[in-house]
């Protein structure tokens, strides 16, 4: 689906009436998911290389997210949104 590797070339925007997304499975991907206003919720043992933005971000157990740095040079969705990636928060 994306075999440039890079997450900026894959960007999933969702609409600002979705509230919920679940990614589910168990295999790599490389994309960044932009639903500010949606509770994401991954499962399956995904290893994500890129980018996860929701109001709330839930891994289940065996779920791996690495930061994508060529997301610094992705599309800016701010200008539609009002949202704009500030910061990166690790727990």
């Amino acid at each position: 689906v994306n075999p440039t590797g890079l997450a900026s070339n894959l960007v999933i925007a969702g609409l600002p009436t979705v509230t919920s997304v679940t990614l589910a499975g168990n295999a790599g991907a490389t994309y960044a998911a932009y639903a500010p206003t949606a509770d994401i919720k991954v499962t399956g043992g995904s290893y994500i290389e890129g980018a996860l933005i929701g109001a709330s971000v839930k891994l289940s157990s065996g779920v791996a997210v690495h930061y994508d740095r060529s997301l610094t040079r992705a599309p800016d969705f701010s200008s539609q949104t009002g949202w704009a990636l500030t910061a990166l928060h690790r727990q």
